[in-house]
């Protein structure tokens, strides 16, 4: 057994012996020299395990167990022991501490714990003697630069660049070559000062530009990452000398590299076409991660660089297009082939020239196209027809569609006669990308593209062209053809076009080509005119008596993939569909005995369709399913448990009598699932949340038993903010995930908003038990509290919703505020509805269902004392919606999507000014 399958065998001993006792002893073992060489590695392992995971929130959990277990001196002594270690242990010992090391550095670095770990490591760089220890701190150097937060600012940043840049030298050895190459790689975005300054920017572009004439592989794969890097974070500080270099290491590389490290190369100009896109049609650059760590300085040489525009694409388009082209050339003839990496980097990279530079790089590919799409050498056809896939981009639409129209019949030519399938696979790429992206020519060239789909859905053609006249077909039903299919067309074709998908799904060799047929038989499905009742029916029934014949015989996939296209016709035809719904019903209940989670999805996603399309006649012949359902609802498979809930979502909206008793049943097992999510599972306790809603929506005063109980759930989703998450992690300089948690706090608010404009409106007096009616009196106060909550301390998390990272609101110091019980709108200068609106902190939906909200409780309480509600309004959003004028484009859009009367929206003004 290796120490990885050991160490892993003894985790268990963490909790059992407890974390500070067995933090010492790993460390004691690992420090013992009488021990062998993989007892020790053992518990170097085991420490790594116990600081990493693959988890954010657990890696929170253990930094901070770290922080808290150990004081500050015991920590020092166990850093002490893993320098040390560096300095004097084998290579395996050493690598394994220098992991250990770097893990408690970047627990400790952010929060002020180890601030001279950096002069260690330079310190220990400077005067080694032993190549194993110049070898184990500059792994610890790396690990620390990959996992540390890069938005972090050091205090001396050139640290790096005096201890990485000297070992990047041929006369210190590949070996050391290679690990101080990879170091510099995890540390460029640290070294953005080094970057602003002249001197130091061209001496680490020199570094970079050397290291791609090693001899190493890997030093020079790594050296084409920093470059990438590089001229990425720092374009517009970069110089003409700089991108001089860089091209011509290009151009020097390019023609003689590995056919691996070209993709590597090409990768770099990719970044710059990326870049200078970005700064031309954005101002989302420089990136999130250096934005708000660059000083005032830098950011105007960023800004300066933007309107300067350093048009490095332009230089280098026309000496690179010819080796692009040769490299397209060189498709290999076989998908198994590596050189594919290369192919479609060289693909992706014109696309993105092309993109940036406009008509002027388009006309030199038109040229090739010309050239070479009717050759006779079938690399250079397929060169010229991926080439025309080029220039869809950046390039003037009319010029496009000149271009293509031109060749289209050339196009299709090769697509159905070519003797190499890779060259059909590629013109049929090419009609797909026609089909999306110029409807014209789909309507000029019609009765072209429909031959051309109906023969390249044939069984004899590759999967590839069958796919792509697939997703040509769902093109062209969508409408992308910008209504050139007539209806008459759709119900002539219909049949032969069915029978194609059909036979494709009961021949496919994979699950990603059955989900594509099957999305193309949805679409064609749904295209049919509504009044086709007759070949929809027939259709319907002859395919229900195909499963029926061989529902033994099927493989389940396939089996689940046929029954999921016959619950497509019920859009169509849904009361027409009761006459096969029974066999229907009977066969898919049958699939239900699995423990394929993907089968038991693929059932459920029937159902829920069942329960839209047919309304009221779901009961009818689906009752059987509830059993099924509430399996599901116990089930700890978080896709399953989604997609049940959202299933009960859809059944509650079914008004019918009859379905009294099973809506009932499903109350607990939802109910169940706000407590089973946990802070992470948002997403969940959102859809239990709306399932609970139209439950109680439809079940009136039938949900009083569980409405006050769902009422304190909606409240206290209201009050889920990410604001705790980010005050702590801005201590030690970490917002990993929290990015992802906002987006998901915001989609719960707008949900338990949602949910409270639902259930107010089902229990207003008239329509509504005394008993449901009073609750909700009872808890307006309470419901108008949590609306304001949401709506103003939602704004604290200091993340704008498109992701960007801002120190505060306004100019406020983040780490003065307490956002938990602070609002800082009055210091921000956001003044009214419009304010924060501009501002982006809240989407406007949620601001507008917040406004709703309250307007349905002052409705709900029209013949009663609305200050109940009030009581509950904090005196900033007073503030916020007093100021918002109704003749405002603002207010009359609230007005509009609120769709309440202006009386409402003016007593709700008139009482908040109170």
């Amino acid at each position: 057994m290796n120490h990885v399958a050991e160490a892993n065998a003894q985790l268990d001993q963490i909790e059992a012996t407890g974390f500070p006792v067995y933090m010492k002893l790993l460390f004691d073992e690992f420090q013992d020299p009488s021990k062998t060489e993989n007892s020790r590695n053992i518990a170097l392992v085991l420490l790594t395990r116990c600081l990493t995971s693959p988890s954010p929130s657990r890696r929170k959990q253990q930094a901070q167990r770290w922080l808290e277990t150990f004081n500050e001196d015991a920590r020092n002594v166990m850093k002490g022991a893993l320098i040390n270690t560096l300095q004097t242990a084998s290579r395996g010992i050493a690598r394994s501490a220098a992991r250990v090391a770097s893990l408690i550095a970047v627990i400790e670095i952010p929060c002020g714990q180890w601030n001279d770990f950096f002069p260690i490591m330079e310190q220990n760089l400077g005067q080694q003697t032993n190549l194993n220890a110049y070898h184990a701190f500059l792994t610890c150097l790396g690990y620390t630069c990959q996992d540390l937060d890069k938005s972090m600012q050091i205090e001396d940043p050139s640290v790096i660049l005096r201890s990485v840049c000297p070992f990047i030298d041929p006369e210190r050895g590949l070996e050391l070559n290679e690990v101080a190459i990879n170091a510099l790689n995890n540390s460029i975005e640290f070294c953005r000062a080094d970057f602003a300054l002249e001197k130091d920017r061209g001496f680490l572009i020199g570094v970079m530009i050397n290291s791609c004439d090693s001899k190493s592989t890997f030093v020079r794969s790594q050296a084409y990452q920093c470059l990438t890097k590089t001229f990425g974070l720092f374009y517009p500080l970069l110089d003409t000398n700089n991108f001089t270099l860089l091209f011509n290491m290009i151009m020097t590389h390019l023609p003689h590299e590995t056919d691996e490290l070209i993709t590597s190369i090409l990768e770099i100009l990719h970044q710059l076409a990326e870049v200078e896109n970005i700064i031309k049609t954005t101002n989302s650059y420089p990136p999130k991660t250096l934005r708000y760590s660059l000083s005032l300085q830098q950011l105007s040489q960023y800004q300066s660089g933007n309107a300067m525009l350093l048009n490095a694409c332009k230089q280098i388009y026309m000496p690179i297009f010819p080796l692009l082209c040769l490299i397209l050339q060189s498709k290999p003839d076989d998908y198994d082939n590596p050189d594919w990496d290369k192919f479609h980097s060289a693909s992706l990279l014109l696309n993105n020239l092309v993109r940036v530079i406009g008509d002027e790089a388009a006309e030199s590919v038109m040229n090739y196209v010309n050239a070479n799409i009717n050759s006779t050498t079938g690399p250079l056809r397929d060169a010229a027809l991926q080439a025309l896939g080029c220039i869809f981009n950046g390039t003037t639409r009319s010029l496009v569609f000149q271009v293509i129209d031109s060749h289209f019949m050339s196009i299709l030519g090769v697509l159905r006669s070519d003797p190499s399938s890779i060259i059909r696979d590629t013109a049929a790429h090419l009609v797909n990308k026609i089909s999306t992206d110029l409807p014209e020519i789909v309507g000029k060239h019609f009765l072209a593209f429909v031959e051309i789909i109906k023969e390249g859905l044939h069984p004899n053609n590759s999967l590839f062209i069958r796919r792509q006249m697939g997703s040509t077909l769902q093109h062209i039903m969508r409408g992308g053809s910008a209504g050139a299919i007539p209806s008459t067309w759709i119900v002539e074709h219909f049949s032969i076009l069915f029978e194609l998908i059909l036979q494709n799904m009961l021949q496919a060799p994979n699950q990603m080509f059955l989900d594509s047929m099957l999305d193309t038989a949805h679409r064609l499905i749904v295209s049919m005119p509504i009044q086709q009742f007759e070949l929809l029916g027939k259709t319907m029934t002859s395919l229900m008596q195909l499963i029926e014949g061989n529902a033994t015989q099927l493989e389940q996939h396939i089996l689940m993939a046929l029954l999921t296209t016959v619950t497509y016709f019920q859009l169509n035809l849904r009361q027409q569909f009761n006459t096969i719904a029974p066999k229907y019903s009977t066969v898919l209940l049958t699939m239900c005995n699995t423990s394929d989670t993907a089968i038991l999805e693929e059932v459920l996603n029937c159902l829920q369709l069942s329960a839209i399309n047919l309304g009221a006649m779901y009961y009818t012949n689906f009752s059987k399913f509830t059993p099924f359902i509430h399996h599901c609802l116990s089930m700890d498979v978080r896709p399953i448990l989604k997609m049940a809930t959202l299933l009960v979502h859809d059944i509650a909206l079914v008004q019918s009598l009859s379905l009294i008793d099973t809506l009932l049943g499903f109350v607990d097992p939802v109910m169940r699932l706000l407590n089973l999510a946990d802070g992470d599972e948002l997403d969940l306790i959102s859809d239990a949340l709306q399932a609970l809603t139209n439950l109680a929506s439809s079940l009136k005063d039938r949900s009083f038993p569980f409405l006050q109980s769902l009422l304190n759930n909606i409240i206290k989703a209201c009050l889920v903010h990410v604001s705790d998450d980010i005050r702590m992690n801005l201590k030690v300089k970490d917002v990993l995930g929290i990015e992802e948690k906002l987006i998901n706090v915001q989609k719960l608010h707008r949900t338990a908003l949602e949910s409270f404009i639902i259930l107010i409106m089902s229990f207003q007096q008239e329509n509504s038990s005394p008993n449901c009616f009073g609750l909700m009196v009872q808890n307006s106060a309470d419901i108008c509290r949590a609306v304001c909550v949401c709506m103003m301390e939602g704004m604290s998390p200091i993340i704008f919703p498109n992701g960007l990272h801002f120190e505060s609101i306004g100019q406020i110091n983040v780490m003065e505020v307490d956002f938990l019980n602070q609002y800082p709108l009055a210091m921000s200068g956001i003044n009214s509805v419009e304010d924060l609106v501009a501002s982006e902190i809240l989407p406007v939906e949620t601001v507008s269902c917040g406004i709703l909200v309250l307007n349905k409780l002052l409705f709900l309480l029209k013949d009663l004392d609305p200050s109940c509600v009030f009581s509950g309004v904090t005196q900033e959003f007073v503030m916020l919606c007093a100021n918002l004028p109704q003749d405002s484009l603002l207010g009359q859009k609230f007005m509009k999507e609120i769709k309440a009367p202006g009386i409402v929206i003016q007593r709700f003004f008139q009482e908040t000014r109170r």
